[in-house]
């Protein structure tokens, strides 16, 4: 290659070899850089005076968990197919192509990393598929007809979440072209593992509610844009994940309408999608991760001030410098409420009274660039430099010290809140800060406690077996005074969640059996609760 597998020059003349020549790639591992890669080289200078070659992939070699060469005589390694059969030929490639080996870096390969590549990627993953089937087969029992995507709902649906994926979707499709179209395998599934965990962790969790049919036509705008993502992630993960693609591609290529040319008889025979510009929206996949940044910074605090989650807080307050910042956030204020589980999110610009920003030399770069000139006295400089300066450096992203020009990149700017309210918990990412208010009252620790009830419930009816759509009624005992509170101020609440009526045990029918049964406890408290079939209309 690309010499001997033409059988130059014995078997093809000069005119269709040159239609061969140069090769668009080759790839070896990097062990052949001093071998096949070098004689490769040699050839075609000497012959064509032409590198043989437009591209060169080097993947990295693949060592045992210890950092050791794999041989079968020590047999320091488990078996390639022992692995297979156990976890899976795609969980073994994805876990190969997303590691440092595309980059030509060495890999201590362990049979866990294999494991955790199905519990993070392939389990969510896996699914989201399947909450889409469901509610697909939800949606086609409610109307009495076979689910068919509608491709109009891409650009037909005005909601944030779906404008969202759809904007990554795109941008996805256009990411992976240009970069396999530069043989950039390392950038590129990367970018598809960080869209599966947007889709799954992030559109799917935060879309449940439209998607279990809250208004038909919102529904069926919600799972076509499910499908659209679903898809399109499937076509492009068949080339490194190909036995799951085909898996799931052969149910949903069920929904495509006839004639679409995504229809085949395989995932491996649709042609990777296009990108439509029109539908490209970096504004729109800006706000989300920013909203993104901020959950996972308040789910900081709660985790330091240990505050479950299922525990509402009375406020949250977004601290950044520019209005633009927080103004993209407010279509997104519904969301960022119900995953924060937070009554109140307030917008604040950011102030000398309520930041101090601190500055801190790149050492690496200014070390490097500068020599004995990056001396201490240089470095003291930098973190002494006041407020007005560093903003100076945020906007021009340029200023002198000491007579030198310092650029974009060479300083880090660290923002703190400065508040010392006890009941206020403080988190950034040097850039936005996100301040919790952690003080609790009666009411908060009721409504968490509340949602706490119905999540054992929900986890009852899923140990039982017992699906979605399956009828029951929930009967507790005697309450006492907690308890008896919690049933009172906050049955609504709890009723809302699971949508089963909640009754106490002395209303049970003589006929009725339970199904399961579970306690709860608060303090010196027991409550006993139990699950059975209902048979009278739902409340």
């Amino acid at each position: 290659m690309p010499y001997a597998q033409c059988h130059y020059p014995f078997s093809i003349t000069p005119e269709e070899f040159k239609e061969r020549f140069p090769a668009d790639f080759i790839a070896e591992g990097l062990d052949q850089t001093r071998g096949w890669f070098y004689t490769l080289v040699v050839l075609g200078t000497c012959v064509f005076n032409q590198n043989p070659f437009k591209n060169l992939i080097v993947n990295g070699l693949v060592l045992n968990a210890d950092g050791q060469k794999m041989s079968k005589s020590k047999q320091n390694y488990t078996p390639p197919m022992e692995i297979i059969e156990k976890e899976g030929a795609d969980a073994v490639r994805l876990y190969l192509v997303s590691s440092q080996l595309v980059r030509a870096e060495p890999l201590r390969f362990k049979d866990e990393g294999v494991r955790e590549m199905i519990r993070d990627v392939f389990l969510p993953w896996y699914n989201a598929y399947r909450f889409f089937i469901q509610n697909a087969n939800r949606y086609e029992a409610a109307h009495q007809c076979l689910y068919k995507f509608d491709p109009s709902s891409i650009r037909a649906s005005t909601n944030f979440m779906d404008r969202w994926i759809v904007a990554a979707s795109q941008n996805l499709i256009k990411t992976v072209r240009f970069e396999m179209e530069n043989y950039r395998l390392y950038t590129v599934v990367p970018a598809l593992l960080k869209f599966l965990n947007d889709l799954t962790n992030w559109y799917v969790k935060l879309n449940r509610k439209r998607l279990k049919e809250t208004d038909p036509v919102d529904t069926k705008l919600a799972l076509d844009i499910l499908f659209d993502s679903l898809l399109n992630v499937t076509l492009l993960m068949a080339p490194y994940t190909p036995f799951i693609t085909e898996l799931i591609y052969q149910n949903l290529s069920r929904g495509l309408p006839e004639g679409s040319s995504q229809k085949q008889d395989s995932v491996h025979y649709v042609r990777i999608p296009q990108f439509s510009q029109d539908l490209l929206n970096p504004e729109i996949e800006a706000s989300i991760s920013r909203m993104q940044t901020i959950i996972e910074l308040c789910r900081k605090v709660r985790d330091v001030k240990k505050i479950p989650l299922k525990t509402p807080v009375n406020e949250v307050k977004i601290i950044h410098r520019h209005s633009h910042y927080l103004d993209s956030l407010a279509p997104l204020i519904p969301y960022i409420k119900e995953e924060l589980n937070c009554f109140n999110i307030t917008f604040e610009l950011e102030r000398p009274e309520n930041v101090s920003l601190t500055a801190v030399p790149n050492n690496a770069v200014l070390g490097g660039r500068l020599k004995k000139q990056f001396n201490k006295e240089f470095r003291d400089t930098i973190n002494n430099l006041p407020s007005n300066l560093i903003e100076e450096y945020e906007v021009n992203k340029r200023i002198e010290i000491l007579g030198v020009a310092i650029e974009e990149g060479e300083i880090f700017v660290r923002r703190a809140y400065k508040g010392e309210n006890p009941d206020l918990g403080a988190a950034g990412d040097n850039d936005v800060i996100v301040v919790v208010d952690c003080k609790m009252n009666e009411e908060l620790l009721l409504v968490g406690t509340a949602r706490e009830f119905a999540n054992h419930v929900q986890k009852l009816r899923k140990s039982s077996g017992l699906q979605v759509e399956d009828d029951i009624v929930l009967y507790f005992s005697q309450a006492g005074p907690y308890y008896g509170k919690l049933l009172e101020d906050k049955g609504e609440l709890i009723r809302g969640i699971l949508k089963i009526p909640i009754l106490p045990l002395s209303q049970k029918e003589d006929d009725q059996i339970f199904i399961a049964k579970e306690e709860i406890q608060h303090e010196e408290e027991k409550l006993e609760f139990s699950s059975g079939p209902y048979y009278g209309k739902l409340l």
